[in-house]
């Protein structure tokens, strides 16, 4: 029998009675048996608390060193039910927690034998290893009369119950391929032959599945790296577990006599502790190189390296979704279609936001020439210098391309990608992939994280998309840059920035301390100014 409790949390702990086969039973009850508790708990939800208790008519006996299901107070010998009952514990990550407790003298048998009046520990209480210390205590009441000839026994318990962790959701992100490999020059020197075979097209989504399909066979796909200090491919610990595992599977052969098996166990400690020691040496080997190479990244100035190994010490944060306020401040959304919505709430009213412009002032802005060469089909020239100014190491866009696929990719897939834009260039259309970014939002670090304001939202756009908005933007740095932005303009330029405004500033400051002059400096910072834009009418005034 089964019963399912509500606990906390979204928690349960889910009681399981059985009552096994005795020994006089049949090799086929026993076998069915078993295999119908292990179904039962395998369909036990993971985060469940189990409880199994019930009459196995199974002896454990005492080797806690060889099974780590039981505790250092369990007594007699094991039998034959006993093996299967202790090989399911292992096999399912089970503690019986009727070993876990020393009472006084004979006070932890559960059941006389009635013949030779000699008590046995046959009834258990069973719970998953990791809920051990949920356990507070396991004794048989020898006192109770419950007209049997077992007896009763009580577990006490207090569950330690934590809140559920919420994931990020990461199912809109495509898998990354492993781009690591361009780094070998047989391999891309192999992608770039694999990709000389796609034919010219019109069609964005071919020219995608051929690559993606090329990419993926050439370079396959990032591996899940543990990033520990445990190195797998040591020939001396590998050596030393395996030999542990065979002594610890020959220790659990019942044909053994008793100087047999305290030779084993003689020879299972000493791997133990050669395997524990050679451990410990790879821990500080680890962590020692681990230190020097983030004290040379440091020195080098290498921020990129210097993060990640930092990253690597003290492990990546975990991305939790966390709760958002509603619009109006009152109601704590928690629920992902809520909080879902709530975002797509947020960014449809900071991007698309109404605005009023009056036209007549538009009309009165001085119009500039006309620059015919914005309006020139790209040259292949210009498709290449966009390519190698794309930035790498970035998160692809729903395509799942990053940036190295085109700037390893070779003057075929250059060609190719010249002639589709070309062909797009004529159509005055875009692929929907270039235009539709995965939006992702990044705490700022100060406010509260529950309001949506707080977060700055970054778009994943496809890296093909950002070849043609290389394109023109080199443009409008070659010929419109000059023509309209004022010599107080630093950002969004070439060979300026934001440095050479913060030195004027500070050159302003300076003089007109050395002259005793007033100095009046007003800084505005204009609220996500960029953002509530007015596209339409950024548009009509520039024709």
């Amino acid at each position: 029998m089964t019963l399912r409790l509500h606990l906390s949390n979204g928690r349960f702990a889910t009681l399981i009675s059985a009552y096994a086969p005795t020994m006089d039973s049949t090799e086929k009850k026993k076998s069915a048996f078993y295999e119908s508790l292990k179904e039962v708990i395998a369909n036990i939800p993971i985060s469940d608390k189990v409880v199994l208790l019930g009459d196995f008519n199974a002896r454990v006996g005492t080797d806690w060193e060889t099974w780590n299901c039981l505790g250092h107070h369990g007594i007699g010998k094991v039998n034959e039910n006993g093996l299967r009952l202790l090989q399911l514990c292992t096999e399912l990550n089970l503690f019986i927690s009727s070993t876990q407790f020393k009472h006084k003298g004979d006070h932890v048998a559960t059941w006389m034998h009635p013949r030779s009046k000699q008590w046995h520990l046959i009834d258990y209480m069973i719970v998953r290893s990791r809920d051990k210390s949920d356990v507070h205590k396991v004794s048989p009441l020898r006192g109770a009369d419950c007209w049997s000839d077992h007896a009763l026994v009580r577990g006490k318990f207090q569950f330690s119950i934590h809140p559920k962790c919420r994931q990020s959701n990461t199912s809109s992100l495509p898998r990354q391929l492993d781009v690591s490999k361009l780094k070998n020059h047989d391999i891309k020197t192999t992608l770039q032959q694999n990709i000389s075979s796609i034919e010219h097209t019109s069609s964005w989504d071919d020219i995608r599945d051929q690559l993606l399909d090329i990419s993926k066979e050439t370079l396959g796909f990032k591996k899940a790296q543990h990033r520990d200090w445990f190195d797998e491919s040591d020939p001396e610990i590998s050596q030393l577990l395996s030999q542990k595992n065979a002594l610890r599977q020959a220790l659990l052969q019942t044909n053994l006599g008793p100087e047999k098996q305290k030779e084993i166990r003689s020879q299972l400690k000493r791997t133990k502790a050669k395997a524990q020691s050679r451990i410990r040496q790879m821990k500080d080997q680890w962590w020692s190189k681990l230190a020097a190479d983030i004290q040379s990244a440091a020195d080098m100035n290498n921020s990129k390296e210097l993060y990640s190994l930092t990253k690597q010490a003290y492990g990546p944060k975990v991305a939790k979704i966390v709760p958002l306020r509603s619009s109006n401040g009152n109601e704590l959304l928690s629920t992902m279609e809520d909080i879902s919505g709530r975002w797509q709430e947020h960014f449809n009213e900071l991007l698309n936001r109404d605005s009023n412009v009056n036209l007549e002032t538009l009309a009165n802005i001085p119009q500039k020439p006309i620059v015919n060469e914005m309006a020139a089909k790209p040259t292949l020239e210009e498709v290449k210098s966009a390519i190698k100014k794309l930035n790498l190491g970035k998160a692809p866009g729903k395509d799942g391309l990053p940036a190295e696929i085109f700037v390893h990719g070779g003057d075929h897939l250059a060609l190719t990608m010249h002639h589709l834009i070309c062909d797009l260039w004529d159509q005055d259309r875009l692929p929907k992939d270039w235009c539709d970014p995965i939006m992702t939002a990044i705490f700022k670090g100060k406010g509260l994280r529950e309001v949506c304001g707080n977060y700055r939202g970054i778009a994943l756009l496809s890296a093909a998309g950002k070849i043609l908005a290389g394109i023109l933007l080199a443009r409008l740095n070659k010929y419109i840059t000059d023509r309209i932005l004022p010599e107080s303009q630093c950002g969004f330029r070439p060979n300026r920035g934001t440095m050479d405004m913060i030195f004027t500033a500070r050159q302003l400051q300076e003089k007109c301390k050395e002259q005793y002059l007033d100095l009046v400096q007003v800084f505005i910072d204009l609220t996500k100014a960029f953002d509530t834009v007015n596209r339409e009418a950024l548009l009509c005034g520039s024709f």
